[in-house]
Formats: structure tokens, C-alpha cells, sequence
């Protein structure tokens, strides 16, 4: 028998002997259990079980939880412990067998236990071999599935690794990138930083330059001032400046270089007989005018007054008021009154005074154009474009000897030029283009009343003595009207196209009559002419009458009675309007103003400008 076999049996017989030690066999045969676990079913100190548990030895193995459970030896030991345990009583000893028997059967027994004991050794090992061998089996599939883990992580860890050395290479291209812009940048860098050792070499030589501009604006400031005082000393009058762009100046006085910002600013801090020169900008507001003085603007096409489309319903609400007599305006655009109607008398510009120009000016979206209000006489209107107003481009009440000359007036709401109600007489009305508006010249010896155009009151002075000379009236609803005016001249106009060329009306008190009407063109118009009282219709002969473009007479003969041998460019046969009104001297073609003699024009200039010189006002003399 090996010393290891020896070992175990010892440690069988030891452990048999001890009653704990046999209860823990026995209890470790039916299930595993914890060291807790026994130490409250026997009750015994946890010094004492350890004892007991060591004294065991190869009896016992502990699980992969903690738990005790016995070996194959341990089996082999309770195995032999029941044995013991079961042998029933021995029977009464037969009579002793010799001694030879004896020891035959002594020694067949130990042989049988002996062999026995091997068998159970060899079962119990076995048994644990087997044990052993499934819980390696199991071990080995962990190891395995712990292996699948793994290598499904290699593979994680694997597919990183190539991100990770793509990433690697796309930041190394990326390096190769910014290195590149880096070094393009620390070319441009270079490039800048000459720009800028130039630019400031610029900068050095702006300043200089600016330094001397200093010295040279002084200078032209210095020479303006000269210039100006040598101009006014000139023009005998003081020349006050305004520009609107010149905002928040706290030297602003007028000057030349320091022009007031507002129209109306300059117009009051100047004297009369000062010049008021205006740039170009938009000018959003009102001015009155109560000083003789001369307003001009840079260019009518861009310096605006814009009454911003505000005010009441009288003259000194209009975008431009005047109340000085002597007063000169030109080169504006004037806009946007306030008013609306034929009782709102706001315009672009209202005159109250006499002995004024207006020449020059745009004059365009406003109630009135121009207005003439009571006892404005003397006034020069022309050289305006007068459009797009929402009554009558130029309105006159009681106002006499006033010029309105070579305007273009079109495309007015109401009208172009009316001369309304009282004594407004002596007027001229030359050379004007007046087109696409509902009346072209209407001249009347009544004003309307209350709020309808059918209500009218007389007056007992109506107008009379007026010229319209030389006017071209085209396109409008009716060309010239005339209702309850005489004495007026109508000479040298061109009226075409119109709904009704001219009409002469009466009223209850005043017929239309004794006006004079020659050397007009009526062209093509729906109804050249209407009259009610006498007129007449020609200037005698030779100068002759109208040309009348539906006249169908003929020019064989002629002669004050047209009855002379040959033709003289006057039909032979009047044009009739009505029982009272006949042109008996009807021309044949278009009358033509004649021109006047070119040679002549240098001397009259000449004499002009000599008696202008003579006359010329002292410096600094005022009116």
C-alpha cells in the first residue's frame, strides 16, 4: 500500500471517530452547504468547525460559490460509515473454528474489505474524475465564450484601429493642408505687411498733402470771400448761401463755406435786395417770403422745395408764399402743397404782391401750380413747366398787368391759365405751350361760390383787356373760353386738336364782346368756335383774319371786298360762326409770326448790357 493510500485511510478512520465530523459527512452527503450553514445547525463555535472542516481534509472541496461538498474520498468515507452503521447484531458466536481456520478467515476478510475498499476508492475517483471533467467541460465553454468576446473585441478593437489610422491619415493630410495655407497666409502676411509699410508711406504723404489742401481751402476760402464781396459789389447786392447738406455746422452764417442748411433760415437773415443762392437737395418745408430779394436755385431738375403735401387752405399756406413786392424765383422744383380743391387757394408758389419773377421753375403736384391773389400786378411769369396740378396751373384773381410768357403748361386737373372774376385786366398771356389739360385759357367775369362749379356770383368790373399771343393750345377739352369778358385780344395762337377750339359766352349782365380775334390757327378741332355777342374775327385787309382748317373756300380774287383780279392769300368768302360772328377775311394757309431781324439782335444787347452799367446801384445801396 503507497504512502498516499495510507494517508487517506488514516484520515477516514480519524474523521469516523469524531461524532461533528461524521453529522458534517452526513449532512454534506445530502446537499453542498456553507460554513454558516453548518455552524447554525451544529452549533458550535466557528474555531471548533474550522477545526473540524481542516481535520477533513481530502474528505472535502469547496465550490466555485463557497460552499463545502465531498470528494470522492469523502463518499468512499460516509459510504463505509453506513456500513458500519447497518451491520446488524452479531448472532451468538458459533463454536470456535481451529485456529488455522481462523486465520484463513481473517486474512479473507481483510482481503475482501481491502479489496472492497479499492473498488469504492477507485468509484470515488472516478466519480470525481467525472465531476472534475464536467466542470472543465463547462470551464472550457466559458473559456470559449470568453474567447468569442474576445475576439469579437479584437475585431471592435481592430476596426477602431484602421478608423483610427484613417483619422490619423485624413489629420495628416489635413497637417499638410493647413501647413500649406499656413505658409500661404505667411505670404499674404508679407504681402500686407508691405501693403501696410506702403500704405503708411501713403498715409504720411495724404497728410502732408491734406496739410497743404488745409492751406490751400484757406486760401480758396479767403478767395471766395474776395470773390464774393468783388460779386456783390458787382451785383450791388449781398449773396447769402444755403446748402442742406451742410447739417450741424456751428459756424453756419451764410458764407460760402458755411451756407445756411435751410431755405427759410437764409431768407430771413438776408436783407432786402440780397441774392439767396440755393444748392441742389430736397428742401422738406414752407418758405415765406416778406423781403425783396432774388432766390435762385442750383438746378430746377434737383433743387427741391417739398411742402411734404401740408398746410391749410389760404395763399400762405402754399409751398412757397410771397408778400414783398420786387421778388425774383428761379431754377426750384416746386411739389407736393397741402389743400385740395377749387376752394383751397394753397399752391406751389401764392404771390400777394406785384413786381415779381417767376422764371425757371418746376412747378408740379401741387392744388394750385401759381397763384395770383388780389391786386398782383406787374408780375413776370415765365420759362416755368407747370404740370400734374390738381386744379389750375396758374390762377389770378383782380390782378392786372401781369406777363405770363413762354411757359409749358400740361396735363393740369382742371385747367392751365384762368383769369377769374374781378378787374383782371391788362394781362399778357405769350407764347405759352399748353396742352392735355380739361381748359387751356379760360378768362371769366364771375367767381364760383358755395361748393358746386353751377353757382356763380358777377362782377361788376370784368375782365377786359388781355392779350393771348402767340400760344400754342393743343389736346384739351376746350382751348380759349371767354364768359363775360370783352375788349381782349386773341392774336397769333395756335388752337388744334382741342374739344372746342374757342368759345366767347355771356352771362345775364355781361355778353362776351368786342374781343378781337385774328391771325389764329384753328386746326382740326371738334368744334372750331362758339360765340354769343359781337366780336371781331379779323384785323382788316390786308392783314386778314383766322385760318380755319374746315374753311372750304377758295382764293381767286382779291382786295378789301375780294372782287379784284387775282389771289392774295385770303379765301374770297368769310367763315361764318354765327349771325354775329364772321372772319370775312379767312387766311388760306397757317399764319407764321414774323421772325425778327437777326442783324438787330448784337446791337440791342449791346445797348442793354451799356445802360444796365450806367445804371447799375451803388454797392451796398438798398431800395
Amino acid at each position: 500500500m503507497s504512502k498516499s493510500e495510507e494517508e487517506i485511510y488514516s484520515t477516514i478512520f480519524t474523521a469516523l471517530k469524531h461524532p461533528i465530523r461524521r453529522k458534517i459527512l452526513r449532512m454534506l452527503s445530502r446537499r453542498a452547504g456553507s460554513f454558516s450553514e453548518m455552524q447554525e445547525v451544529f452549533k458550535v463555535e466557528s474555531s471548533h468547525l474550522t477545526y473540524h472542516l481542516e481535520s477533513l481534509g481530502d474528505l472535502l472541496f469547496k465550490t466555485k460559490d463557497g460552499k463545502y461538498a465531498l470528494s470522492s474520498f469523502g463518499q468512499a468515507a460516509i459510504s463505509m460509515m453506513y456500513q458500519v452503521e447497518e451491520t446488524p447484531k452479531t448472532p451468538p458466536m458459533l463454536p470456535s473454528l481451529p485456529l488455522k481456520w481462523k486465520a484463513c478467515f481473517a486474512v479473507l476478510m481483510a482481503g475482501l474489505i481491502l479489496s472492497a475498499g479499492l473498488y469504492y476508492v477507485q468509484y470515488q475517483t472516478l466519480s470525481q474524475i467525472s465531476a472534475e471533467y464536467d466542470r472543465t467541460k463547462a470551464e472550457l465553454e466559458e473559456l470559449q465564450n470568453q474567447y468569442n468576446e474576445a475576439k469579437a473585441e479584437s475585431e471592435q478593437l481592430q476596426n477602431e484601429y484602421n478608423r483610427t489610422r484613417a483619422e490619423l491619415e485624413q489629420l495628416q493630410n489635413d497637417y499638410a493642408e493647413i501647413e500649406a495655407e499656413l505658409e500661404q497666409l505667411q505670404n499674404e502676411y508679407d504681402t500686407l505687411k508691405t501693403d501696410a509699410e506702403r500704405l503708411q508711406s501713403d498715409y504720411n504723404e495724404t497728410k502732408e498733402e491734406l496739410r497743404q489742401l488745409q492751406n490751400a481751402y484757406a486760401k480758396i476760402e479767403a478767395e471766395a470771400k474776395r470773390l464774393q464781396n468783388l460779386l456783390e459789389q458787382y451785383l450791388g447786392s449781398r449773396i447769402i448761401f444755403v446748402d442742406g447738406s451742410n447739417l450741424g455746422d456751428p459756424l453756419e452764417n451764410g458764407s460760402f463755406t458755411h451756407p445756411f442748411d435751410m431755405i427759410q433760415e437764409g431768407v430771413n437773415a438776408a436783407s432786402p435786395g440780397d441774392l439767396v443762392l440755393v444748392a441742389s437737395g430736397t428742401y422738406y418745408e414752407h418758405v415765406t417770403i416778406a423781403k425783396s430779394l432774388t432766390l435762385v436755385g442750383e438746378s430746377r431738375s434737383t433743387t427741391i422745395i417739398d411742402g411734404n403735401r401740408t398746410g391749410g387752405w389760404s395763399a400762405k399756406d402754399s409751398v412757397v408764399y410771397v408778400t414783398a413786392n420786387n421778388v425774383k424765383i428761379s431754377g426750384f422744383k416746386i411739389q407736393n402743397s397741402g389743400g385740395n380743391g377749387h376752394w383751397a387757394f394753397v399752391g406751389g408758389i401764392s404771390l400777394t404782391s406785384s413786381n415779381n419773377t417767376i422764371h425757371g421753375n418746376t412747378i408740379s403736384n401741387n392744388n394750385y401750380g401759381i397763384i395770383l391773389v388780389w391786386n398782383s400786378d406787374n408780375n413776370v411769369i415765365s420759362g416755368n413747366a407747370i404740370a400734374s396740378n390738381g386744379e389750375w396751373s396758374i390762377h389770378m384773381y383782380g390782378s392786372s398787368h401781369n406777363l405770363i410768357l413762354n411757359n409749358t403748361i400740361s396735363r393740369n386737373s382742371n385747367g392751365g391759365i384762368w383769369l377769374e372774376g374781378w378787374d383782371n385786366s391788362n394781362n399778357t398771356i405769350r407764347n405759352n405751350f399748353i396742352t392735355n389739360n380739361d381748359a387751356g385759357i379760360l378768362i371769366t367775369g364771375w367767381i364760383l361760390i358755395g361748393g358746386s362749379t353751377t353757382l356763380s356770383i358777377y362782377s361788376e368790373i370784368p375782365p377786359s383787356n388781355n392779350t393771348l399771343s402767340g400760344n400754342t393750345v393743343s389736346g384739351n377739352g376746350y382751348g380759349i373760353d371767354i364768359e363775360a369778358s370783352g375788349g381782349n385780344t386773341v392774336v397769333g395762337n395756335t388752337i388744334s386738336n382741342n374739344g372746342v377750339g374757342i368759345k366767347l359766352l355771356a352771362d345775364p349782365y355781361t355778353p362776351s364782346r368786342n374781343n378781337t380775334l385774328y391771325h389764329n390757327n384753328f386746326i382740326d378741332n371738334i368744334n372750331q368756335a362758339s360765340a354769343a355777342g359781337k366780336n371781331t374775327w379779323y384785323n382788316g385787309y390786308p392783314s386778314g383774319g383766322n385760318y380755319w382748317s374746315d374753311y372750304v373756300g377758295v382764293d381767286l380774287y382779291g382786295g378789301p371786298y375780294q372782287n379784284e383780279t387775282g389771289s392774295d392769300g385770303i379765301g374770297d368768302t368769310p367763315y361764318i360762326i354765327d349771325e354775329n360772328n364772321t372772319d370775312n377775311y379767312p387766311l388760306m394757309g397757317t399764319w407764321i409770326l414774323p421772325e425778327f431781324p437777326s442783324a438787330l439782335i448784337l446791337p440791342l444787347l449791346m445797348i442793354i448790357t451799356l445802360v444796365a452799367i450806367i445804371f447799375r446801384k451803388p454797392f451796398g445801396q438798398r431800395e
